[in-house]
């Protein structure tokens, strides 16, 4: 009895690891994007619920970069997506069905150490083949400025890539296609990811990623979206793309970086250009003021706790959709004006910031 009680403490602590890194990534090759370049999309999910966008300048020794960072690591040590002056961009999943060895993972350090050094798709594969250790079991989807986009999986004993086509996507969660079959994580999420991009019309834009991906909660092995379902008010919130452990979603298309920072549900996705330096929406940098977090990060938490009003009960996890369906009306109409002023060329910093503000205002009101 006893070793039975263990037993299922170690399979309900391995469920709760696997959650706590359930990310969603895709990438979409430059013929199936709306701007006619190439596309990676990642929705990052993490027990770190506050994440930062951050510029960090160039050295003799390494390439500017501008990329997401957990708004506690200060040091900047471990980028989880981004993308650097030459041009190439990297996000990630973790794969749990690829042999790696006992030490955690630096899928996070791995991506640091490539904004800083690589400048194309070609250069981080070799660069993952020189490492020893690799130290990573990752799935790296990447781009650069000639057009390449690949997934890199890569493991301490294997790297394996898989070219995007042209006018082709790829998707992934937490398994590797060039991973044991045993026991692949995230496998429901992947369906669901593969459906949706499956049924879209037409190229691909940013805005589809973080609203149609990243606040889905579609299941295609339920087969129905349980947001939608029947208008039911609450359903206990697991195995969608969009989740509890849900940080942020960052699509970086061409030199365009789009990012809605916090729970993807309740954060507005605002628009930069990586080739403009430090000059980033503050209200996705990290602030003095709120003590190295963000605005956007802030808000996001304070709207995904309206969105679970049952903290004692299931870990927080019912999910109350008539409130969903409210912030991401509020949001969709925020986003739309974003999107407005980015075709009119007028998506500037402070015009961004004062959406944001507005928007603010209105989930406050």
């Amino acid at each position: 009895m006893k070793r039975n009680l263990i037993a299922i403490a170690l399979l309900l602590i391995q469920s709760a690891i696997l959650n706590m890194f359930a990310c969603t990534t895709a990438i979409v090759g430059p013929g199936a994007s709306q701007s006619g370049k190439p596309m990676i999309w990642k929705q990052r999910d993490t027990d770190n619920p506050s994440n930062v966008i951050v510029y960090i300048p160039a050295t003799e020794s390494t390439l500017a970069y501008t990329a997401l960072f957990k708004a506690g690591n200060l040091e900047r040590t471990a980028a989880y997506g981004g993308q650097n002056s030459a041009g190439f961009a990297i996000l990630n999943n973790v794969s749990y069905n690829l042999a790696t060895s006992k030490y955690d993972p630096l899928n996070g350090s791995v991506m640091r150490l490539a904004l800083e050094s690589c400048a194309t798709v070609d250069e981080f594969e070799s660069m993952l083949m020189e490492m020893s250790p690799r130290q990573c079991a990752a799935n790296f989807a990447v781009l650069d400025a000639t057009g390449a986009c690949a997934y890199i999986e890569a493991a301490d004993s294997s790297v394996v890539r898989y070219d995007v086509p042209e006018d082709g996507w790829l998707v992934r969660s937490n398994f590797s296609v060039a991973g044991s079959e045993d026991g692949p994580s995230g496998y429901a999420r992947y369906q669901s990811a593969h459906k949706l991009m499956s049924r879209h019309h037409g190229k691909f834009a940013p805005s589809f990623f973080i609203d149609k991906m990243g606040r889905s909660f579609y299941n295609d092995v339920l087969g129905y979206d349980a947001s939608k379902w029947g208008r039911r008010r609450y359903v206990y919130d697991e195995d969608f793309i969009a989740r509890p452990s849900s940080t942020a979603s960052i699509c970086i298309d061409g030199d365009q970086i789009w990012a809605a920072v916090g729970y993807t549900p309740g954060a507005m996705m605002v628009p930069f250009c990586v080739n403009d330096g430090d000059v980033i929406p503050n209200c996705i940098k990290a602030t003095e003021e709120l003590e190295g977090r963000c605005a956007s990060n802030d808000l996001a938490i304070e709207l995904k706790a309206k969105m679970h009003p049952f903290p004692r009960d299931g870990a927080k996890k019912y999910i109350d959709f008539k409130v969903f369906r409210s912030v991401r009306k509020t949001i969709r109409k925020y986003e739309k004006k974003c999107i407005d002023l980015y075709k009119r060329g007028e998506a500037d910093a402070s015009s961004i910031d004062a959406l944001f503000e507005q928007f603010r205002m209105e989930m406050n009101g």
